[in-house]
């Protein structure tokens, strides 16, 4: 099941066609694609030959100016568990995490519960995300869970209804609270483009509404938001730690804390977060151009597997496409960044020229402004019109004095008649 975005530069509503062509193990086929407007995103699912553990193929559309866009790589090998492990006291809460981290019927997915006492000993090794029910981890528990957290691990931390504790990564629980008589704490506000509680691929929401509570324990620290419950605490709260990510939520799968038991949001959140733990360890199939998976290590040869384009043997650590690094089959994609135009914000920019000396257009001639070179242009500038105002004044043409001459004959008197 691979998801799939086709998207075009050009800002047109109208819909256009587009084929698209599979290539699978070097068998092709091709369908056509109905782009509504400037993108179309989509899940497709591959029939895998018979007896096929392994295996590679791309997905092409017709060329452009650009083919470098064009195709995008995949490669797959045996079938993994995905091994979910839950911590926390025996009881209501930990049933529900466990069946929305390996729900019946995923025969791949598998849930072990751990007592907090034991957390300090936890083998973390092949687990895709760890579920925390617990007071905050502190002592040898905490640096287990954050030696995780920078390998690439995830971590969704429910609060524990006990009074907070040591923090953790400079967070902790609040005190717990109670909604008023006949009241509830109601989710309004959630982050539908970003997060466990995105739209789905069509743009449905989930039905998060749906979630009320009587109890709650909200995070008190810096992390992002991406929920809030109706009177703007957070719900749903993001930390990012090196490689991995601690996640908190700030309500239990409790009955007598709320009805995220549900599933209506506690199912998908968990799942969401769940692919992502499961992604570090596709790396050996799935990497990025330029990316510490995508580099050779000692010993190892490099060798393109695709005929997609024109490949250049001499920039092969540079483009994307298919590889056989010695027992390594690597599908190699453009970073995703490159496909997604961003505005720079202004701490980005400070970041990327640190140790340069630049003006922003709109901060030239500003009080803070730190250029050195400011006054420098202003003296030069006025110097400037100086110079031109008194061109203009050597250029008048010189004046001339015009004398006026004025004869005047006074006639002579008449002379006498004879």
């Amino acid at each position: 099941m691979l998801d799939l975005e086709v998207f075009r530069a050009a800002d047109s509503h109208a819909s256009a066609n587009l084929s698209l062509t599979t290539t699978l193990n070097g068998t092709k086929t091709t369908e056509t694609l109905t782009l509504p407007g400037q993108s179309l995103r989509f899940q497709k699912r591959i029939a895998l030959p018979p007896g096929s553990t392994t295996g590679s193929g791309w997905f092409s559309i017709p060329a452009d100016g650009n083919p470098r866009d064009n195709a995008a790589f995949f490669a797959y090998g045996p079938a993994r568990a995905v091994k979910s492990v839950v911590v926390a006291p025996a009881g209501e809460a930990a049933d529900y995490l466990a069946l929305a981290a390996a729900p019946p019927g995923f025969g791949n997915q598998h849930c072990e519960r751990v007592d907090p006492s034991q957390a300090a000993a936890l083998t973390t090794t092949e687990v895709s995300i760890i579920v925390w029910a617990a007071p905050l981890p502190t002592g040898a528990a905490a640096e287990q869970v954050t030696r995780y957290l920078s390998a690439g691990g995830h971590v969704i931390f429910f609060p524990p209804g006990t009074p907070p504790a040591g923090p953790f990564l400079d967070l902790n629980w609040s005190a717990p609270t109670a909604a008023e008589k006949d009241k509830y704490f109601i989710l309004k506000d959630w982050n539908h483009n970003d997060g466990p509680l995105r739209d789905g691929l069509d743009g449905t929401p989930l039905p998060a509404e749906r979630l009320k509570a009587i109890r709650r324990q909200v995070l008190l620290g810096d992390a992002i938001q991406l929920a809030r419950w109706e009177d703007g605490e957070p719900f749903l709260s993001r930390r990012i730690v090196d490689r991995g990510t601690a996640w908190f939520v700030a309500s239990a799968p409790d009955y007598t804390w709320s009805n995220l038991g549900d599933a209506d949001v506690l199912l998908p959140l968990v799942q969401r977060i769940l692919a992502l733990g499961t992604e570090r360890f596709d790396a050996s199939y799935l990497a990025a151009v330029g990316a510490d998976a995508a580099k050779i290590l000692p010993g190892e040869t490099r060798t393109r597997l695709d005929d997609f384009g024109t490949p250049d043997p001499a920039n092969a650590a540079f483009l994307a496409g298919i590889y056989q690094l010695n027992e390594r089959l690597l599908a190699v994609n453009r970073p995703a960044a490159e496909d997604a135009p961003e505005i720079l914000t202004r701490e980005a920019l400070d970041a990327a020229l640190t140790g340069t000396g630049y003006t922003l257009l709109e901060q030239a001639g500003q009080p803070n402004d730190p250029s050195l070179s400011r006054d420098v242009w202003r003296a030069f500038l006025i110097a400037v019109l100086f110079f031109f105002l008194a061109e203009a004044l050597l250029c008048l043409p010189k004046q001339q004095t015009l004398n006026l001459k004025s004869e005047i004959r006074i006639p002579k008197p008449a002379e006498p008649l004879a």
